[in-house]
């Protein structure tokens, strides 16, 4: 099996390609003795393991084109990095590849926001536009499911798409458990809103990883999508609990009212209220053998990691 991994050094990308390493050496695993491609900037060094590293931006038309993987033929696409409309077309055409499954890693945010009911795969995407950042994020991504669909179908080849909802682990660069971590270290307290109505679903990133490995080359996971969002729903109360469990330094908690934290301007990184919150299905990929990640354990993973 030949297999091209775009991105593949920050985060979940590099969590994927070190997994892949280790099913690699497992006799019988249809990853067995896969030969594995990078493809990205260069901005940090490849994982071990990886067969062949080049260095190139996606959206460098040039470069992809005089670069190794121009022309070849892969079992296996995974893209890690693709946010905006153009991105996955653009780098099917600058690389001229052919391909049997090409593996999008997208996100829970595509789907209508703010819905009473859990979402699963089948619910209706995004179609609101929101500002910022985080509208254009969301948008991109909206997008990239639909031309997904169509480079596939015009390649003759199958697609996936994997939903993760918010990502938590070690390397994460996004402000989340990071935030009570540099907490913990420095003050021995974190900011509690007692009256928070909020819910969410943290997945640890480990999972997702290994949500991507069962997807790759699976019959069953072509021309799908997965939501991998864990299948515990926390609330702030319940994420202190488990945050105390987990790490080995003794902090308190300081409490404040959602009214009181949104004057203030204090960031958060999960919803507050139940009116922003959004939940969702997992049990579509959990049916392929995923096993999810308690909180607490991800938790204490990730505390051990920090400051790595």
């Amino acid at each position: 099996m030949k297999i091209l991994i775009i991105g593949g050094t920050w985060f979940l990308g590099r969590a994927f390609a070190e997994k892949l390493t280790e099913e690699k050496k497992k006799a019988g695993s249809r990853y067995e003795d896969a030969q594995v491609w990078l493809l990205n900037r260069g901005s940090r060094p490849a994982p071990y393991g990886v067969t062949k590293s080049i260095t190139a931006d996606r959206h460098d038309a040039e470069a992809l084109a005089g670069c190794d993987a121009y022309g070849r033929d892969f079992d296996l696409i995974v893209d890690f990095c693709a946010y905006e409309e153009g991105d996955i077309v653009s780098l099917i055409e600058s690389l001229n590849v052919s391909f049997e499954q090409y593996i999008f890693i997208s996100t829970c945010d595509v789907y209508a926001h703010f819905s009473e009911k859990p979402q699963d795969e089948e619910a209706e995407l995004e179609k609101r536009l929101y500002p910022g950042q985080e509208g254009d994020y969301i948008r991109g991504k909206v997008k990239l499911e639909a031309e997904l669909s169509k480079v596939c179908k015009e390649k003759n080849a199958h697609y996936t798409s994997i939903r993760p909802s918010m990502i938590y682990g070690p390397g994460n660069y996004a402000p989340r458990e990071g935030i009570y971590f540099n907490w913990i270290e420095k003050a021995a307290q974190i900011l509690q809103p007692f009256d928070a109505t909020g819910s969410f679903q943290p997945v640890f990133v480990e999972d997702v990883a290994q949500a991507i490995l069962l997807t790759g080359a699976e019959k069953e996971a072509y021309d799908r999508a997965f939501n991998v969002c864990g299948n515990e729903i926390h609330t702030y109360a319940s994420f202190a609990k488990c945050l105390k469990d987990a790490v080995d330094k003794k902090f308190e908690c300081v409490y404040m009212t959602v009214e009181e934290i949104e004057e203030k301007g204090i960031p958060l990184p999960f919803p507050l209220t139940a009116e922003e919150s959004t939940l969702y299905t997992g049990e579509r990929i959990m049916a392929l053998g995923l096993c999810y990640t308690d909180l607490t354990q991800g938790l204490g993973k990730s505390y051990e990691a920090y400051g790595e």
